[in-house]
């Protein structure tokens, strides 16, 4: 569904990309594929654009709309690299999706892989918006951000993830099955993209 979203918005892109060079502009279609990349990850519409791209492994559609310029320039120049590299330094400094940046870092590993694709359960994960006492009541659903298992007083991804009591065996399976001791925001993703089972691992 992503791809047939992009190649109607990208339709023509080597005549008016560079119109999106004007955010009103940009804005209207980064809309539309946004609610795309939520469709294809099955997030909460609350998560940032900048994440929900990420997620979905889709550039922004100005650094899609100028790729297709380069490529009708000249059909052989290979230009997913400088449109990846293009899209890493936005992300890198990123407003949004802060949660998502220190679980995915690297933009070039997580959007080339073989394998793996997002359940409900894992982007609520990644994302950090889900069935998670802080961002319950952030959107005005719970009274309070406290931990639903246990006396922790802000149940987010990290809290649910690394130290909710609650969920010791379910950490320890996890373990077992990617041969580490512990687990850790920085060796997320790394871990994800080793292997499909290792990414199975994670979606539980």
């Amino acid at each position: 569904m992503h791809e047939v979203v992009h190649s109607t918005l990208l339709y023509g892109a080597p005549v008016w990309a560079r119109s999106l060079e004007v955010e009103h502009y940009r804005g209207k279609m980064a809309r539309v594929q946004r609610r795309s990349a939520l469709r294809v990850i099955s997030g909460y519409r609350t998560i940032s654009e900048d994440a929900a791209l990420v997620l979905a492994s889709s550039p922004p559609i100005d650094l899609l709309a100028n790729e297709r310029v380069l490529k009708y320039q000249d059909k052989k120049k290979k230009v997913r690299d400088l449109t990846l590299s293009q899209w890493q330094a936005r992300w890198d400094s990123a407003t949004g999706g802060r949660w998502t940046r220190r679980l995915v870092c690297d933009l070039r590993q997580w959007c080339q892989r073989k394998h793996g694709d997002l359940s409900y359960r894992l982007t609520q994960l990644l994302s950090g918006h889900g069935c998670f006492g802080a961002y319950l009541h952030r959107i005005g659903k719970e009274a309070t951000t406290a931990c639903w298992h246990c006396d922790g007083e802000n149940d987010d991804a990290e809290h649910t993830m690394l130290l909710c009591p609650a969920w010791t065996t379910q950490r320890a399976v996890l373990c077992a099955a990617l041969g580490v001791n512990a687990i850790s925001t920085d060796m997320v993703a790394s871990s994800m993209l080793q292997s499909i089972e290792q990414w199975q691992a994670w979606d539980v």
